[in-house]
């Protein structure tokens, strides 16, 4: 019984910190687009917002000197005939290498 109560704790646990990472990226999305919106240069024009069937936001960070790493999450939204759906979240990932010679 104890065992059963632990692994049911740890479960539970195990939700809510999940629950507060997915919260935690739909914070950082909703963030940039409104950081977009706020930059007249960059903003994205009402037009393209008004016949988008979707949107995917995302954050990436990448870095290389010869090795190179890049790495993300993000959400993607559709649009219904009820409005918008909720967050289906999506990540990214991906390395390289590359070795130049330069001629004399």
């Amino acid at each position: 019984m104890k065992k059963l109560f632990f692994v049911l704790a740890m479960s539970s646990l195990a939700v809510v910190v999940v629950d507060a990472a997915e919260q935690d990226t739909v914070n950082r999305c909703a963030a940039i687009i409104s950081q977009f919106q706020q930059m007249p240069e960059r903003a994205i024009p009402r037009d393209v917002l008004r016949r988008a069937k979707g949107l995917a936001i995302m954050s990436v960070v990448k870095a290389g000197f010869i090795f190179s790493a890049k790495g993300g999450q993000g959400v993607v939204i559709a649009r219904t005939p009820r409005g918008w759906s909720g967050p289906s979240f999506i990540a990214t990932g991906g390395g390289g290498w590359a070795f130049r010679l330069v001629p004399r």
